[in-house]
Formats: C-alpha cells, sequence, structure tokens
C-alpha cells in the first residue's frame, strides 16, 4: 500500500495525491500531452514522514494532461405556484483529467513500488473476468443441449 502522498492546490480546490494518480480538476489552459509543475503544495507525507507547510512546502508536483471533457449535467428547475411558471435549464462544467508523473520529496523507489503494484491489480483482474466469461459459455452450451435432447 502506497503511504507517500502530498495535498495540493489544483484551481479553487485541494487534492489528496500520490505518483500515478489520475484527477479530475476544473479546466486548465494546457494542451494534451503537456507537462507542467505547480508548486501550491500544503502537506507531504513521504514513509510516515509528515511535512506541513507555513503555509506551504518547498517542493512541487510535475502533471501530464490526458484529456478535456465535461461533467456531469446538473439539472436546474425553476417553479412558481399559481402563476404557471416553470422552466429547465442545465449546465456541464468543463473538467481536465491530469496524472500525477512525480511528486519531489518523494523517493523513486516509491514510483516503481506504486506503478509495479498498479500493473499486478490489473493482471489480477483481467484473469477473473476471463475465467468468468469462459464458466458462462460453458454453461450456456450445457443448458442448450439439454433442452434440445427433450
Amino acid at each position: 500500500m502506497n503511504n507517500s502522498y502530498a495535498v495540493v492546490k489544483l484551481g479553487a480546490s485541494q487534492h489528496k495525491l500520490s505518483i500515478g494518480d489520475l484527477v479530475v480538476t476544473d479546466v486548465l489552459d494546457h494542451a494534451v500531452g503537456d507537462k507542467f509543475r505547480i508548486n501550491e503544495v500544503y502537506l507531504l507525507v513521504n514513509d510516515g514522514k509528515v511535512t506541513v507547510g507555513a503555509p506551504k512546502v518547498d517542493s512541487a508536483v510535475e502533471f501530464e494532461v490526458v484529456s478535456h471533457g465535461k461533467g456531469v449535467k446538473v439539472r436546474i428547475h425553476k417553479f412558481k405556484a399559481k402563476s404557471r411558471y416553470h422552466k429547465t435549464t442545465g449546465y456541464r462544467s468543463s473538467q481536465t483529467t491530469l496524472k500525477v508523473l512525480s511528486i519531489e520529496g518523494i523517493k523513486e523507489s516509491e514510483k516503481a513500488k506504486v506503478e509495479s503494484e498498479k500493473v499486478e491489480t490489473v493482471e489480477e483482474k483481467s484473469e477473473g473476468k476471463v475465467a468468468t466469461k469462459k464458466a458462462t459459455a460453458v454453461k450456456a452450451k450445457t443448458v442448450k443441449a439439454k433442452t434440445a435432447a427433450k
């Protein structure tokens, strides 16, 4: 389990980030594939060693822009009683998806450990899905054979 992370200010909100995380935030003025750094780090935890900023920690986080998109649609319905007034509008906020590439102050070994954990979990999940698909296909064939024999 990864116990190294940083608390960073992105736009108007703060996020708890580890290396390799994907973050969805308000739209940023960077093109897809661009890499950039942010120095707004308020807390840094590295293997249980906590560094709290006053107000900031002397560190930086490097990001890569993965994609731009829109968020979930919010419906707004206005209604006034006894005046036959109804109005429905909607809004979808623009968002940017970022990937955390590195955090200054966290060891390089942590990066490798995080990447290896993610690869292992993906392989385990994919093996489980394949096994369940094969099992359901075999069951379906046996059910068809039994009904055809009757």
